[in-house]
């Protein structure tokens, strides 16, 4: 009993910047620290993604304290950065192993540009019941993306796409499959996507409600095998 009042004492009272040494410094990096380990925040903070380090802004978190009796230590976190942000709980499974529960995650797209050579904007949003993820890679997961006001940005100018949602589920040991649906918008797609560990298949049948921009034709042909319907896509390779 006295242990466990220690150590709710020991995190009430610690500084924030001890919450550096329970975080892994190659996969989040913190600094400006305020407030205390148990209830803190920083002014600045990045997380290693596959293309390069990306800026979560201003930090706030709160520490669940008996998260630390099973070495597990389980944050819940608010990170800003204009229109970007990054709410929910986080546990820190050790070395590059994280989960993440009631997660949710809003960002521009053109974070997408990071993984791929694409010219394409609007807002991605995620909802996460629950991701497991290690060393990168997905090992479980439920949840739901949104990419909200899909454009194209093309050479003559911003294209508008439309509103597209894609839904994600990853049972233990298995694939990360995801199913593609059109929520509105003049292009549709529909269709499937999957992640198993770095390797990705994408299956997508694109089309249009009325004429597609000439444009668009032209930059789907390129990557994409006409159809009577509009564009068939399959792509396949490594982040």
């Amino acid at each position: 009993m006295a242990a466990a009042v220690f150590l709710v004492l020991f995190v009430a009272l610690a500084p924030a910047r001890l919450l550096g040494f329970l975080v892994p410094a190659d996969q989040l990096t913190l600094s400006g620290y305020t407030g205390t380990l148990w209830r803190g925040s920083a002014s600045r903070a990045t997380v290693a993604m596959p293309g390069g380090w990306m800026h979560l802004g201003r930090v706030q978190w709160q520490l669940r304290p008996w998260s630390l009796l099973l070495l597990s230590p389980r944050v819940n976190v608010d990170a800003r950065w204009g229109s970007q942000l990054a709410r929910g709980d986080v546990i820190v499974r050790g070395g590059e192993a994280f989960g993440f529960r009631a997660f949710e995650v809003l960002v521009d797209a053109a974070l997408i540009r990071q993984l791929a050579p694409l010219a394409l904007d609007g807002m991605l949003r995620a909802e996460f019941e629950h991701l497991e993820i290690d060393a990168g890679s997905p090992l479980s997961a439920s949840g739901r993306a949104v990419w909200q006001g899909a454009a194209w940005l093309s050479p003559a100018g911003r294209k508008l796409l439309g509103d597209y949602a894609l839904t994600l589920e990853q049972a233990d040991g298995q694939a990360l499959a995801g199913e593609v649906i059109t929520l509105a918008g003049p292009v549709t797609a529909a269709g499937r996507v999957e992640l198993d560990g770095r390797a990705f298949a994408i299956d997508l049948d694109i089309g249009s409600e009325g004429a597609m921009d000439p444009g668009l034709q032209q930059a789907l042909s390129l990557m994409a095998q006409p159809v009577s319907s509009g564009y068939k896509l399959v792509l396949n390779g490594e982040l």
